[in-house]
């Protein structure tokens, strides 16, 4: 089989449906350099930042540059462009849990407590940083270290269950307490 670009001759399996001797010729193809000779060129105004440049009428540019052209994929996709936008903003408990202040308050809660289930006294994997008085009731109190306590996944689902939503226990009493709920729960 001939290629496409260069002319040179090349052995391809009957079902790969090659045209092109190498992925150089293929990009040659592609970039429209072999039309260069007999191309036609044309104006074209960025879609981005407006600069007007020279493009290969083939290749159909719409932009300047990968720059321009991810800049403007950017903006283009955020909030009710995107094709995945729910019609609803992102709930305020995520936009707290993606904060940079979250992630100091879970770390600096986890260290405290040496990396170990305040209840179950079990150390290291599948731990939740747990909040003693609620966010919702208590908004100030979010990052506050004193606030927070370390439990594993399965005592903190344990403890989600066992009390209502947004009751909170004597903060003295918490790790006792934690710890016969998630014992009960067992």
């Amino acid at each position: 089989m001939a290629c496409g670009v260069c002319g040179e001759f090349f052995k391809a399996y009957k079902c790969q449906h090659r045209i092109f001797c190498s992925p150089n010729c293929f990009r040659v193809y592609r970039r429209g350099l072999e039309l260069k000779k007999n191309g036609k060129r044309e104006l074209v105004i960025c879609r981005c930042c407006g600069v007007e440049f020279e493009a290969l009428e083939c290749l159909h540019r719409q932009f300047c540059g990968q720059f321009c052209k991810a800049r403007w994929q950017e903006s283009g996709l955020r909030g009710e462009q995107n094709p995945n936008w729910k019609n609803s903003p992102t709930p305020p408990s995520t936009k707290v849990k993606r904060s940079i202040q979250w992630h100091r308050w879970r770390t600096a809660v986890f260290e405290r407590d040496n990396y170990t289930c305040q209840s179950c006294e079990q150390v290291g994997n599948y731990l939740v940083p747990h909040h003693i008085k609620s966010k919702q009731a208590y908004p100030p109190l979010v990052y506050q270290v004193e606030n927070g306590i370390t439990l594993c996944r399965h005592c903190h689902k344990v403890i989600h269950r066992a009390l209502p939503a947004n009751q909170n226990l004597i903060v003295d009493e918490y790790p006792s307490k934690v710890g016969e709920i998630c014992h009960i729960g067992q």
